[in-house]
């Protein structure tokens, strides 16, 4: 995760629309490091913000095809 934010750091990524979503099995910590990186380059996120301990339920797809009716709305 530190070396996808550092890309997207060094692209300079400013005022985009931004969805977020992810999954873990042990600590996490990648959902809420997009939550950062996203308020400091004063990003666009849209919700709503998926975090999902080992596999996804049917409600987390729902939430899933929710952010991506969200997303296509913003664009």
């Amino acid at each position: 995760m530190e070396q996808l934010i550092s890309i997207l750091e060094n692209d300079r990524l400013k005022n985009r629309v931004m969805g977020i979503f992810g999954s873990y099995c042990w600590s996490g910590g990648a959902v809420k490091t997009l939550r950062e990186f996203a308020d400091r380059f004063k990003n666009t996120l849209v919700e709503p913000v998926i975090e999902v301990k080992y596999s996804p339920t049917e409600k987390d797809l729902e939430a899933c095809v929710e952010l991506g009716k969200n997303l296509s709305a913003k664009l």
